[in-house]
């Protein structure tokens, strides 16, 4: 997994800090995503899952590497099998 992968790997188990949001109530929440759907992550924010859509924010994400890659969750959109054959 790295930055000019991204779009094809699994998010579920990253670490994500979210930077920008049309809901200013989201900014700057950070955990660990634990599910994804064709529209919002659900991320585990101290023991607590949130419901974020994606079209809305702008994620830092920490990759296994330890590599952190800012990305736009509008580029996410869609179920993660769906992204495996879309072309980035």
């Amino acid at each position: 997994m790295s930055p000019a992968n991204i779009l094809r790997h699994e998010l579920i188990g990253l670490h994500c800090n979210i930077l920008d949001s049309e809901d200013d109530s989201l900014k700057g929440l950070s955990g660990i995503i634990v599910d994804e759907t064709r529209n919002t992550l659900r991320i585990d924010i101290e023991g607590r899952v949130k419901i974020i859509p994606k079209e809305t924010v702008s994620l830092n994400l920490k990759l296994p590497a330890g590599i952190n890659v800012m990305v736009d969750g509008s580029a996410f959109h869609g179920r993660p099998e769906e992204r495996l054959v879309r072309r980035a």
